[in-house]
C-alpha cells in the first residue's frame, strides 16, 4: 500500500515532464535536418567567384580566358595553310560593371609555320547574358615569317561559348630575288597590313580544341622521327 503514492507521484512527474524533453529533442533534431538540405543545395543562379566560360556580372565576379579560333587571312601563300591563322589564349576577364568586362590574355598566334606570343587587352560588352561583343588589342613577340607587331580584333558572341571575329594585323613573309651581277639569291623580308575572318570556341570548347591540337602535335612529332629513322 506505501507504494502506491510513491508509483503515483512518479508517474504523474513523467507525465508533466515527458512532453517539455520530447518537444526538446524534437527541436534539436529537425531542425538541422531541415536546414540541411538547403545549405547543401547550390542555387544555379547564383553568382560565383570566377567562371570557365564567359557570364556578366550577375553570374560570377570574373571568368578565365580558355579559347581557341581559326581564321582566314588575307594574303598571298604558297598553300593553303600559309593564309590560315591559328590562335590559342588563356587570360582573365574582370566584371567591372552589369555590362563591361576588362581583362587580357596570352595569346599563341600561328601563321606562315611560325607560332609567336602576343600579350593581349581586352574589353567586352554585354547585352544580356549570353550576347556580348569585345574588343582586343596586343603586340606580336615575332621577328620571323607569320603575324609580327600589332595586331586588333573585334568579337562578337551570340553565345558565351562560341566567337565570330574580324581583325587586322601585320604579316612579315621572306622573299627572295636574284642579285644583279653575282647572281645569288638576295633574302628580305616583306610587311603588309593584313585582315583577316573566322571563327572561334570558348570556355570548355576551347579546352578540347586545345587537347585536339596537342594530340596532333605528338602525332606529326612520331611521324617525323618515323621518317628520320
Amino acid at each position: 500500500m506505501r507504494l502506491r503514492p510513491l508509483a503515483f507521484v512518479a508517474t504523474l512527474l513523467f507525465v508533466l515532464c515527458a512532453p517539455r524533453s520530447w518537444s526538446e529533442e524534437g527541436h534539436s533534431i529537425s531542425e538541422p535536418l531541415a536546414v540541411a538540405p538547403r545549405d547543401s543545395l547550390r542555387d544555379p543562379n547564383a553568382r560565383r567567384t570566377l567562371a570557365f566560360t564567359p557570364a556578366p556580372l550577375e553570374r560570377c565576379d570574373g571568368y578565365l580566358v580558355l579559347e581557341a579560333a581559326v581564321a582566314q587571312v588575307n594574303v598571298e601563300a604558297n598553300d593553303w595553310l600559309d593564309d590560315h591563322l591559328v590562335r590559342n589564349s588563356i587570360g582573365y576577364m574582370k566584371n567591372v560593371s552589369p555590362n563591361r568586362s576588362l581583362g587580357g590574355s596570352l595569346d599563341l598566334w600561328w601563321l606562315q609555320g611560325t607560332i609567336a606570343a602576343a600579350p593581349t587587352v581586352r574589353a567586352r560588352q554585354w547585352f544580356g547574358r549570353r550576347q556580348s561583343v569585345e574588343a582586343s588589342a596586343g603586340w606580336v613577340l615575332n621577328d620571323r615569317d607569320g603575324a609580327v607587331g600589332p595586331i586588333a580584333a573585334l568579337r562578337y558572341s551570340p553565345h558565351p561559348a562560341f566567337t565570330l571575329e574580324g581583325g587586322v594585323c601585320t604579316v612579315q613573309q621572306e622573299q627572295f630575288q636574284w642579285g644583279l651581277g653575282a647572281g645569288l639569291p638576295l633574302y628580305r623580308y616583306t610587311k603588309r597590313t593584313s585582315g583577316f575572318a573566322g571563327v572561334g570556341v570558348s570556355g570548355g570548347g576551347g579546352v578540347v580544341v586545345w587537347a585536339a591540337e596537342a594530340v596532333a602535335i605528338v602525332g606529326i612529332g612520331i611521324m617525323l622521327m618515323g621518317m628520320d629513322d
